[in-house]
């Protein structure tokens, strides 16, 4: 079984409470401002809006091309996976609408 959440702070918080409990089980946690800009664009084209919408000054968004490959990864390795969000936090419900996208329909007849 993995955890999957979208808040830093908030992962850290799960893995104590789990280990607090003896469960040793994987959190993966997405850091991305997921509530701006496109989310099911594809991250290339959210890469370019961000940097056109919301420029860095010292560096670009390209680190979240690798972050966001890291997370698939670590994803796709368990199909056992609880997924954590307050629908009360724009950026965790942002984070469920990315995820949904993204492997809800893994294994499905997708044509349906």
């Amino acid at each position: 079984m993995i955890h999957v959440i979208f808040n830093p702070s908030a992962a850290g918080m799960l893995r104590r409470v789990l280990s607090s409990r003896g469960i040793y089980e994987k959190v993966i946690e997405l850091f991305d401002p997921l509530d701006w800009g496109p989310i099911s664009a594809g991250v290339s084209e959210r890469l370019s809006w961000l940097d056109s919408n919301a420029p860095l000054s010292e560096t670009s968004w390209d680190w979240l091309q690798e972050t966001e490959e890291r997370i698939r990864n670590a994803i796709t390795l368990d199909q056992k996976r609880l997924v954590w969000f307050s629908p009360a936090c724009a950026v965790e419900q942002a984070g469920l609408y990315w995820y949904l996208d993204n492997f809800e329909l893994e294994g499905r007849d997708s044509s349906l």
